[in-house]
């Protein structure tokens, strides 16, 4: 460590801790000072209460240090993001989005899989993806490894490349096994890509606000508060997976268990403050559910585990930042080599084949005996663009995975809260009844997609007998719950609210996370209610 740095800590009572003055000058001048402090802890033995404190103190005085002018924070140059070719693609996009063709979009993303640009490689990959051209799509990730793993300052502050980098990263490390880092060949190679991400994802998070693009009537370019929720979600799952790894290096005082409490309230937080989600989100619930099963006599209480978790999360990032930026992350030939080889085997695992019912024959002739044809999706009609881009129907749970942000004329922040009681957040709701009684209530545009009944032969596909929003209803996967549906009841056209059998025309069935476009029948020419 620098003499410069040395002479700072001296006045915050670096000298109150025996040996630290020693250590430090011994550590490598680029090495983050929480980094060099927590190993400083692991590496005495014996450490009595008040120096532990007087560490704190000065690890929280860092912290406050480098919150001023930090680099993830904040844009050191005000950069033009929508170059000729991005304006271009998000025109020719809109024009096929709003042609309600599937097969324009399909041959836009091909075009475009030949362009050197982070965000439309991120978005031709997860198209591709979609539609399960696994070969083409890992051909176009391919050609952007390098520059994933090299620093660009340019590139660092102009937000549409910083959000398509995040999202090309998460896919990358969403192909590992974590096991696998117990292979020393593989280890270096796949820690560099998991902190990589880690410090992408952060950036998108902590993003300056003031510096938003303005929104696009159907493509919404990032980074808005959807995109930063979306991306908190991502850093979520990237500490779940690779736990092992992150405990590790984690700032000393939390674990990867507190910093996932803390980013499930994060996500609260935002979607609170974009009113997407109510006071009771399933985040909130989330972020409690984690805390609860940790050992809350080793952990600091709720409140300080989430605020603490914020400035640790943002630490850890910076010590990956500091690597990052003296390009430490940069793979050799052979490495690349190493991680094509890896990836080119793994890249079509993102999308496994579902499981089906072991009853599903039972179900079919049930569907048959009793003239279900298909069930029915009702939406705005401004949902169509999102759904045609995206490949699908996608869950409340998974649109804000995906940083979409569904559009509604109605307050749902209270059926939302009722979902996420039940745990009922990430199923995409189907009606039995082409006339369903609410769309009566809502305002606004509404259209009705058909979706195949085949749907519901996916192992994960529930049944409930009436609303699932309601404290009363009965739901299941099995053939003996689908029997539970009152027939009459979904066969009537209107029924009055009166009307005993009035909850069990709402009977639903609901799909876990997402249901392909494939599933759906007049996608491109959709009922208007």
């Amino acid at each position: 460590m620098n003499i410069s740095k040395l002479d700072t800590l001296e006045q915050i009572n670096i000298y109150k801790v025996p040996g630290l003055t020693e250590f430090l000058c011994n550590r490598p001048d680029d090495e983050d000072l929480g980094e060099s402090l927590d190993l400083f802890l692991k590496q005495s033995s014996q450490i009595s209460e008040n120096i532990e404190k007087t560490i704190r103190a000065i690890h929280l005085k860092h912290q406050s240090n480098i919150f001023i002018n930090n680099p993830i924070c904040s844009v050191s140059l005000q950069q033009d993001d929508e170059d000729a070719l991005l304006k271009e693609f998000c025109s020719n996009l809109d024009d096929a989005i709003l042609a309600y063709s599937t097969e324009k979009i399909d041959e836009l993303m091909y075009r475009y899989a030949d362009s050197n640009n982070l965000y439309l490689n991120m978005e031709v990959v997860e198209h591709l993806l979609r539609i399960k051209n696994f070969e083409k799509a890992y051909s176009v990730f391919q050609k952007q490894i390098n520059d994933l793993f090299t620093y660009s300052e340019s590139n660092w502050n102009k937000k549409v490349i910083v959000y398509g980098a995040a999202m090309l990263a998460f896919r990358m490390v969403s192909n590992f096994n974590p096991a696998d880092l117990q292979n020393n060949l593989l280890r270096p190679i796949l820690g560099k890509a998991i902190e990589i991400t880690y410090l992408l994802l952060t950036h998108v998070i902590c993003w300056p606000e003031e510096s938003e693009l303005a929104k696009r009537s159907v493509v919404d370019l990032p980074i808005s508060y959807e995109h930063r929720i979306g991306a908190l979600l991502k850093r979520i799952e990237l500490l779940d997976n690779f736990s092992k790894y992150f405990s590790e290096m984690v700032p000393l005082l939390s674990t990867v268990d507190t910093l996932i409490v803390s980013d499930y309230y994060f996500a609260h937080e935002l979607s609170f403050a974009l009113q997407t989600l109510g006071r009771k989100s399933e985040f909130k619930r989330d972020a409690r559910d984690k805390y609860r099963s940790l050992d809350t006599t080793k952990v600091r209480p709720f409140s300080t585990c989430i605020s603490d978790g914020k400035k640790d999360s943002l630490e850890l990032a910076y010590r990956f930042y500091l690597k990052y930026s003296a390009n430490k992350y940069m793979l050799d030939d052979q490495q690349e080599k190493i991680l094509n080889d890896y990836l080119k085997n793994r890249f079509s695992l993102v999308s496994e084949e579902q499981q089906i019912k072991a009853d599903k024959n039972l179900i079919l002739n049930f569907f048959r005996q009793n003239d279900i044809n298909c069930f029915y999706h009702f939406t705005e009609k401004a949902n169509l663009a999102n759904i045609r881009k995206n490949g699908g129907l996608f869950s409340q749970r998974e649109c804000l995975a995906h940083s979409i942000v569904p559009r509604t004329s109605a307050d749902m922040r209270h059926l939302r809260s009722k979902d996420s009681s039940f745990y009922l957040e990430d199923y995409v709701r189907l009606s039995f009844c082409k006339k369903h009684p609410l769309t009566d209530q809502r305002k606004g545009e509404l259209v009705l997609l058909k979706i195949k009944v085949d749907i519901a032969l996916l192992d994960s596909t529930l049944f409930s007998d009436r609303d699932a929003a309601l404290d009363s209803h009965q739901r299941g996967g099995k053939y003996e719950d689908l029997k539970k549906i009152h027939l009459n009841a979904i066969r009537e056209i209107v029924i009055s609210k009166d009307d005993p059998e009035y909850v069990f025309s709402q009977a639903e069935i609901m799909v876990k996370s997402y249901i392909p476009r494939e599933y759906i029948i007049n996608l491109d020419n959709p009922e208007t209610i």
